[in-house]
Parts: C-alpha cells; sequence; structure tokens
C-alpha cells in the first residue's frame, strides 16, 4: 500500500492503478513491487498537478534524474474520449517520475480515468 504524506490520495490511486495494470500484463519492473513501493513510501514526492495532467517526481538523497534508462507505458482507451496516458520513468533501477494526462491534453475526470481497455508498453 502507497502512504506517502507528499502525494493526495486521488494521485495515489492512479500510482496503485498502473502498478496492479503493469503487474497483470505480465511485464517486468525493474525492481520487485514490494521494493517500489517502500521507495515510493520513503522518498520525498514533489507534486505539480493541473486540471489538465499530473506529473510526481520521486527525490531519494541517494539520487537524482536527468535522464531516464525505461519507460512504462499504460494507456486507458475509452469510448468516447481520448485516452488517458500513465508514464512511470526509471533510471539505475530507481523510480524517477509518474505522470498522467489524457491524449488530446483535455481536463483530467477522476471518474474516467480508470475506465476502459489497458494497453500498456516499455521502452
Amino acid at each position: 500500500m502507497i502512504n506517502n504524506i507528499f502525494i493526495q490520495d486521488a494521485d495515489i490511486k492512479a500510482i496503485e492503478f498502473f502498478l496492479r495494470n503493469i503487474e497483470l500484463s505480465g511485464h517486468k519492473l525493474p525492481v520487485e513491487l514490494n521494493e517500489l513501493i517502500r521507495y515510493i513510501n520513503n522518498s520525498e514526492a514533489v507534486v505539480e498537478k493541473t486540471r489538465f495532467y499530473c506529473i510526481i517526481k520521486f527525490h531519494n538523497s541517494e539520487k537524482n534524474f536527468d535522464v531516464f534508462d525505461k519507460v512504462y507505458e499504460m494507456q486507458v482507451l475509452h469510448k468516447d474520449a481520448p485516452p488517458t496516458v500513465f508514464h512511470m520513468y526509471f533510471k539505475d533501477n530507481y523510480l524517477a517520475e509518474f505522470e498522467f494526462f489524457n491524449a488530446d491534453s483535455s481536463e483530467l475526470i477522476e471518474q474516467r480515468l480508470f475506465v476502459g481497455e489497458v494497453l500498456i508498453r516499455s521502452y
């Protein structure tokens, strides 16, 4: 369970939704899920959020990130709206950033974020 004082409950829900779908898809994260959750819980998180996007940057006293070496992308395809896109960025097996937004840059609607077909890829 994610519990980070810097991250609001609605944004925690988005991270947990992302991780649950990554796990169900069979994609392998660079670190074990329990280790990743421990890192999230113990990191200082800087959240930049508007009605249109949310970016959460994770900072740990040991690491600072400029370039990412692993990216996971999840798209939730909605019936009557552009997809919601989620990205999780890693550097040296540490989570650096998590973001989500609608593909057309429209306003995020929480009730729609998690409803639809899920597509996942990593690069």
